[in-house]
């Protein structure tokens, strides 16, 4: 399964009984929030714990070589962001696996309350 904004609006939508609407408004603000958190600029943080953490950092310039021509094109230092999947992730991605721990549905009870 592929997951796109609109797949994510449909499943929170349906879960919480929210109208796809503000759904959509929610998380257009939570993405908007998370941009503006990490374009703080090297070091920044986004932190859900048990799912992930989000951490820009800072790429180092370098060359690169243009296929065909040979042609060495320099590549920029840049801002980028790098993901580290969180205990409750990486447990529904490997469920019993060496290490595991118990995971409980958060999505369902949060839903059911």
């Amino acid at each position: 399964m592929n997951l796109n904004k609109q797949a994510l609006v449909d499943i929170v939508s349906a879960k919480t009984g929210e109208t796809k609407v503000k759904t959509l408004e929610a998380i257009n603000v939570i993405l908007k929030g998370l941009s503006e958190a990490l374009s703080a600029g090297e070091g920044a943080k986004a932190t859900f714990v048990g799912f992930g953490t989000l951490e820009t950092y800072m790429r180092k310039a370098t060359t690169k070589r243009q296929p065909g021509t040979d042609n060495i094109i320099p590549v920029p230092a840049k801002l980028a962001v790098r993901f580290k999947a969180g205990t409750f992730l990486k447990e529904s991605l490997n469920p019993g696996g060496v290490g595991s721990v118990e995971v409980v549905d958060e999505i369902d009870e949060v839903a059911e309350a």
